[in-house]
């Protein structure tokens, strides 16, 4: 439950708040804002339905289908973070996520250490996301995008 609210809810209403800041007020225009609720809730939904995926699908190596949730998230943030503040690729990008997250594709669970790695680099990018020319935002995007589609082909097993 903590993860679909942290990360899919949370998420949810943060692409919401970029379109809104961006658009300004969506009550105008009843195309934008269908695209922006829409978006966001498409990824509320996928995120409650990859999380019965998880506690349903594991197998042996704990693979389960579809990216985390956490990473979905994760992806977003460090893009607004590196500047991608568009609303229609960020809304775009969230619709993608979020059929990502239900996809048939088995991801590997990350190792410990790697977990650690990229959890520094998350406090990183949220205690200073504008450091060194945003260099853990980017780092971060980068990582998790490689993870996305590198993760479930070349990740190194226990």
């Amino acid at each position: 439950m903590a993860d679909i609210v942290s990360f899919g809810t949370a998420t949810g209403l943060f692409v919401f708040a970029v379109a809104k800041e961006e658009w300004g007020t969506l009550t105008n225009d009843p195309e934008l804002l269908v695209a922006a609720v829409g978006a966001a809730s498409v990824f509320v939904v996928f995120s409650l339905v990859r999380t019965a995926f998880y506690t349903v699908h594991v197998d042996d190596g704990e693979n389960r289908p579809g990216i985390q949730n956490t990473l979905g998230a994760s992806i977003l943030a460090a893009a607004y973070l590196s500047g991608v503040v568009n609303p229609t690729v960020l809304l775009g990008a969230t619709v993608v996520l979020s059929v990502a997250m239900v996809a048939p594709v088995p991801y590997p669970k990350l190792r410990a250490r790697d977990a650690i790695v990229m959890g520094t680099v998350q406090m990183g990018a949220i205690l200073l996301p504008t450091a060194f020319d945003s260099v853990f935002p980017r780092v971060l995007l980068v990582a998790a995008l490689a993870y996305m589609f590198l993760g479930p082909r070349f990740y190194w097993s226990d």
